[in-house]
């Protein structure tokens, strides 16, 4: 079962087990790294991470070169269990694989040691290590190439601050979706003077602590907001007099799926641009029957109680495609994308993109209270995102925005 989630705990550190300390507590010292070990004469092929999974005939090898013994026999189903477990798609189920096997060879230590088996228990080590480490990398993928990292560069250009004239510092975060309009959330709007806003571009801080004078835009007024309280959203403009925008980004209908990863681009506590990198999808916002299922399994191996689950269906609404959609009761019935996320006061109305695909998915509205005693994530406690789905909805109703091709839609 994967551990509780903290808040202190948010760089996707409950993603990546601490395999050191389990290594050195089975071995007494950590192996050096090889990708075959000799062990009786049999060589053993170890996966690399960009294999994924290891083959299911890694570990049969392995498997045929322990003897008999009860320990030993315990630590063969366990390393057959890793292997099917690391071919499925299911985090928990692998996860409760991996600390299994883990378990059964601090077990089966004693005894592969006394038969002079200590290659054979490195052999395991690396492999189950080698296995773990892998199905992170391929299943979440969290490795990326180093244009991903370009793009969300170029992405960046495109992330706004919204500052009030008095003041001089950033209080809620957007996004240009074209050269006239900025897209942002409705409660940054809320009791302020228009003539008192401005539009901040590039405001960023340089690896060697300088921060670069922001692109200062003017506010021309605000171009839409929706009448439905549940859409926390709104369109400003902006006057684009000498303003380039290239390449704005598309509004997405994808559907955000559970687990999927994305980032946050915005002004955290008044700062410059940031990147909050890593967000995960707890609760998406459109699921199907087997993802809500899955969902409310989640919570249960997070010892939920009825009540949570009770909400959790309450919440998932069916929609006229047969799916459920995350009208969230946490969220005052506002339609949701529950995300895991290091977000802070600032960050509202921030773009959010799709790790994969670099679509904008989302902006940012809502979070847990900053400087807090750490806390549990769970379905009461997590970040939500407008999903850019019901806002492109909500235009389509009421506007002729997208009729008259202002912005990308994809």
């Amino acid at each position: 079962m994967t551990p509780p989630i903290r808040r202190s705990e948010v760089k996707r550190s409950h993603l990546t087990v601490a395999i050191s300390a389990w290594v050195a507590a089975s071995l007494g010292t950590c192996p050096a790294p090889a990708q075959v070990l000799v062990s009786q004469g049999t060589r053993i092929q170890l996966p690399t991470l960009t294999d994924g999974p290891p083959a299911q005939k890694s570990l049969n090898t392995i498997l045929q070169t322990l003897p008999a013994g009860m320990a030993k026999r315990k630590l063969a189903v366990e390393l057959n269990q890793l292997a099917t477990s690391a071919q499925g798609g299911h985090t928990e189920d692998f996860q409760s694989s991996v600390n299994e096997a883990k378990a059964a060879v601090l077990q089966a230590r004693a005894e592969l040691i006394s038969a002079g088996d200590r290659e054979v228990l490195e052999a395991i080590v690396l492999t189950v290590r080698a296995t773990e480490k892998a199905y992170y990398s391929k299943q979440l993928r969290r490795n990326y190439p180093p244009d991903s990292y370009r793009t969300i560069f170029q992405r960046s250009h495109h992330a706004t601050a919204l500052v009030k004239k008095s003041t001089g510092l950033p209080y809620c975060s957007g996004a240009l979706i074209s050269t006239t309009f900025v897209l942002t959330a409705k409660h940054c709007l809320h009791n302020v003077d228009l003539t008192d806003l401005e539009v901040w571009r590039d405001y960023v801080q340089h690896e060697d602590g300088s921060t670069s004078a922001p692109t200062r835009i003017k506010v021309a007024g605000v171009q839409y907001t929706p009448s439905d309280p549940a859409l926390d959203f709104a369109i400003v403009k902006v006057e684009a007099e000498g303003l380039a925008v290239q390449d704005p980004p598309c509004l997405s209908t994808d559907r955000v799926r559970l687990r999927e990863l994305l980032y946050i681009l915005g002004h955290p506590q008044q700062r410059p641009l940031t990147v909050h990198d890593f967000a995960e999808v707890l609760f998406p916002y459109e699921v199907q029957s087997s993802e809500l299922e899955q969902i409310i399994i989640d919570q249960r191996v997070g010892n939920a109680s009825d009540e949570v689950v009770a909400s959790i269906k309450s919440s998932y609404v069916p929609t006229s495609r047969g799916n459920f959609a995350n009208k969230s009761l946490v969220w005052d019935g506002q339609p949701t994308i529950g995300i895991l996320a290091d977000t802070f006061r600032g960050n509202s109305g921030a773009p959010v993109f799709s790790r994969n695909t670099h679509r904008l998915v989302g902006i940012f509205v809502r979070g847990q209270p900053d400087y807090i005693e750490p806390w549990t994530v769970s379905w009461y406690r997590h970040e939500a995102v407008l999903p850019v789905s019901q806002i492109i909805d909500d235009l389509r109703r009421n506007t002729a925005l997208l009729s008259d091709g202002i912005f990308c839609v994809r």
